[in-house]
């Protein structure tokens, strides 16, 4: 149980946890699905903190710039890439499926 939370914490972002060195079987990893929720949690928590701490001492607008860096610094930008090709494929303008091969690219586009 424990091995497969640390293994959703190593996957989705990269605090300082220890690492196995153990290569993961899929098994393994379909195991920590149910974990992500927990991950996301301790991340919103730790984001969701670090902003009202902030609030006091920052401006609204540059607390919110610090937050998204810092949460792009804590998950590695695993989430930004998947924002970037949504935004490429919803404002391409184009047929549904055309949208879905633009957001299956691994290109950036102008949108994302």
């Amino acid at each position: 149980m424990f091995s497969n939370f640390r293994s959703a914490l190593t996957f989705l972002t990269v605090l300082p946890f220890p690492k196995t060195n153990a290569k993961p079987s899929s098994d393994t990893l379909g195991n920590t699905l149910k974990y992500y929720p927990l991950v996301g949690l301790i991340l919103g928590l730790i984001l969701a903190g670090t902003g009202m701490a902030l609030l006091l001492f920052v401006p609204p607008m540059l607390t919110a710039l610090i937050i998204t860096v810092l949460w792009a610094l804590l998950t590695g930008g695993l989430h930004l890439d998947g924002v970037s090709d949504t935004c490429d494929g919803l404002f391409s303008s184009r047929t549904p499926e055309r949208s879905l091969e633009i957001m299956k690219d691994s290109h950036i586009g102008t949108m994302g």
